[in-house]
């Protein structure tokens, strides 16, 4: 069938009026989605009878006219064994099923004085609190909080920031934090599964990043230049590297980078 979710939000805005400059945003926040497009695990379709269709046994090997039969005109891509056993199909269906919660908060606070400029402070906050996965109708749900995979999530990612500006000039230091994490994607350690051969623990534990990033700033308001500006960023400003994450890049792609101290002048 088709694909379908449905979710809701509930937050705040908070603006005191007794500290001038502060505002702090919440929202907590759930999705469910239901028939995602997923070509059907290995496991879960030897443990769930309503994806037993999709795996057809030969327990005197499969003659080539029922290979044929299944796989039509596909090209093959590997030498055909002797004795087929087995045909799997794993073509995209409807068959992914996710139920997320998470906290999404931040806050500002702009501190203007009379002879030192203008400072500012602020962090914004992910933070998933739920996020489970099951395959197909019946399959059985099991918890990717906090772990890699096809469809993991990692639970705490933080972008904080201090800031100045006096005059034509100006400052914003940010520090970027995302939470360690399990590999259960392509992990050193077996990943352990459960009776339901869904994943429950093991894998290898990925620890946190940390990297700094420095923007400064220089206006030109007339003269030689006219208006523009002059910045120097910096990202990455310590070197940092990322985590190691033992997938064949040596660290994950979606949350850390190779590359280290970067400085452009614009």
């Amino acid at each position: 069938g088709p694909s379908h979710g449905r979710g809701w939000t509930v937050g705040f805005d908070y603006t005191p009026s007794w500290l001038e400059g502060f505002k702090w945003s919440f929202t907590l926040w759930n999705a469910k989605f239901k028939g995602g497009s997923q070509g059907a695990p290995f496991a879960t379709v030897t443990t769930s009878a309503s994806l037993a269709h999709l795996m057809t046994l030969y327990p005197s090997c499969a003659t080539p006219a029922q290979i044929k039969a299944i796989t039509g005109n596909l090209p093959l891509v590997g030498a055909v064994p002797p004795c087929t056993s087995y045909i799997y199909v794993q073509q995209n269906d409807g068959l992914l099923n996710l139920d997320a919660q998470g906290i999404d908060t931040n806050f500002e606070y702009i501190m203007p004085t009379d002879n030192w400029g203008t400072f500012s402070i602020g962090d914004a906050v992910s933070k998933f609190t739920h996020y489970v996965q099951s395959n197909g109708p019946d399959g059985v749900p099991f918890s990717v909080l906090n772990k890699s995979g096809a469809h993991g999530s990692i639970a705490f990612q933080m972008r904080g920031n201090l800031g100045w500006s006096y005059e034509n000039f100006g400052a914003q230091l940010f520090m970027n934090y995302t939470g360690g994490y399990q590999n259960w994607n392509s992990p050193d350690k077996a990943v352990i599964l459960n009776a339901a051969l869904n994943p429950s623990g093991g894998g290898d534990r990925v620890s946190p990043n940390t990297t700094f990033d420095l923007n400064l700033t220089y206006d030109f308001e007339d003269g030689y230049v006219g208006s523009e500006q002059f910045s120097l960023n910096i990202r990455n400003m310590f070197d940092a590297r990322p985590p190691y994450d033992s997938s064949a890049n040596g660290y994950n792609a979606t949350i850390a980078s190779p590359v280290g101290r970067l400085v452009t002048i614009g």
